[in-house]
């Protein structure tokens, strides 16, 4: 068995078993926690990490901060994309959200502010959403020339 994560192990994560309950919370809120291609390999990876220890029983993924839980793509990330690149961008969302869909776990999103995009996204790949109530969801991607690429539309209830 290999050894669990721990937040030291991630930038732009925290991660943390706690009561057999995975947290893992996106800690970016200077920009509204909107993940770059470094935060979906640590989502991944924290995901996958729940499989090594079978006291957990479910995982939590939240967003740092009061004001959301995800603003999706970090804009600024996205526009050094080009068509060589982009598709590594598409890999891992649709990485992160086989992993989601793959666990043999409930994943639930604690979604408190702005959800917006592909962090909408995240949330619909969740088994269950659990939301505040100054929640915000959308998918705002069609503004700045994105769409919901890993199956937004189909999970949207």
């Amino acid at each position: 068995m290999s050894k669990m994560p721990t937040s030291e192990d991630f930038n732009d994560i925290l991660f943390e078993v706690k009561n057999n309950v995975a947290w893992i919370t996106i800690n970016r809120p200077k920009s509204q926690n909107a993940f770059r291609e470094h935060t979906l390999d640590e989502l991944i990876h924290a995901f996958k990490s729940t499989r090594n220890d079978p006291s957990i029983v479910c995982a939590v993924v939240t967003g740092a901060g009061n004001t959301s839980f995800s603003a999706g793509g970090d804009f600024g990330a996205m526009m050094k994309l080009n068509w060589a690149n982009a598709y590594h961008w598409n890999d891992r969302m649709l990485g992160t959200a086989m992993t989601i869909r793959g666990l043999p776990i409930p994943v639930i999103a604690m979604v408190n502010g702005w959800c917006m995009g592909g962090g909408h996204e995240l949330a619909l790949w969740c088994d269950m959403v659990i939301a505040s109530d100054n929640a915000m969801f959308g998918q705002s991607g069609a503004k700045v020339g994105a769409c919901p690429t890993v199956g937004a539309t189909q999970y949207i209830p």
